[in-house]
């Protein structure tokens, strides 16, 4: 009896060191489907901030061609114009008074407009606004520009106190609303745009529906893709929440929250297509 029970424990012990086998072999396997899950996510994530970076670049290298355009273009040949009058009104001394008034009131003109084109590049870059007067001031600023005859309809809508903002966080939410409302106006070919800002507890929420286009699954060759990529990376920035969806047959709707507090950047995945 007692050599058939050492065979009995003797097969039970082998049996269970090839099922303890088996499930090592079984996690093996699962820890290298997860590590080539992992590789391959960062792979992915250097390759897609590679691509943001190189499109960052391009952006920042076309407003530096436009601004250098428009600085040739608008500013300087008024300065051009203006210095030229001024030399020929150095050499009217003696000319008609009333001929000299007019070519100098010409000169006051093209002063005026000199001094408009810059105040015009300096508040693309940077509204004074923003500033001087607050995000809400800055923000209908921004919407009456846009606005234009034959453009889409905007409205405005903001209920927050504005002490309550950091200039940071201001800077965050103006920036956030020019990109998106540069990006339906440039691809959503939308004809009502309404965009909200509203002050929930801590939190500021951001609401931005237009009724243009809809949108597929987000990809690299997607206008709205790395320009989304970009608004998330400025929200997560920040500690908020993103998201976009499209609301059947309705509008696009942009959502996002952030903090008025400034807590600890989170890591920003690609645009989510589902309501926060």
């Amino acid at each position: 009896m007692q050599r058939g029970s050492s065979s009995d424990e003797i097969s039970r012990l082998k049996s269970e060191l090839s099922e303890a086998r088996g499930e090592l072999a079984r996690k093996d396997a699962e820890l290298a489907r997860l590590d080539e899950v992992k590789t391959g996510q960062l792979e992915s994530s250097t390759a897609e901030f590679r691509a943001l970076n190189a499109h960052i670049n391009r952006l920042q290298e076309e407003e530096r061609i436009a601004i250098a355009r428009e600085l040739e273009e608008e500013l300087g040949q008024r300065l051009a114009a203006l210095k030229l009058g001024m030399h020929w009104a150095a050499d009217q001394a003696g000319a008609d008074p009333d001929m000299l008034r007019s070519h100098i009131e010409e000169l006051i003109e093209l002063n005026r407009e000199a001094i408009t084109a810059i105040q015009s590049m300096a508040s693309r870059l940077r509204p004074s606004l923003l500033d001087n007067l607050g995000l809400d001031a800055a923000l209908h600023w921004l919407v009456s520009g846009l606005g234009r005859e034959g453009g889409p309809a905007i409205s405005l809508s903001c209920d927050f106190d504005e002490a309550s903002l950091d200039p940071k966080l201001a800077t965050t939410l103006y920036r956030i609303v020019q990109e998106t409302l540069a990006n339906i106006l440039s691809y959503a070919k939308a004809t009502r745009i309404a965009v909200a800002l509203g002050e929930k507890g801590q939190v500021l929420a951001l609401k931005i529906e237009d009724d243009g286009l809809e949108f597929g699954p987000y990809h690299h060759q997607d206008p709205f893709y790395y320009s989304l990529l970009e608004i998330k990376e400025r929200v997560v920035e920040r500690g908020g929440s993103f998201a976009v969806h499209r609301e059947e047959g309705k509008a696009t709707v942009l959502a996002i929250d952030l903090p008025l507090a400034n807590p600890a950047p989170q890591k920003a995945d690609e645009p989510s297509q589902t309501p926060p």
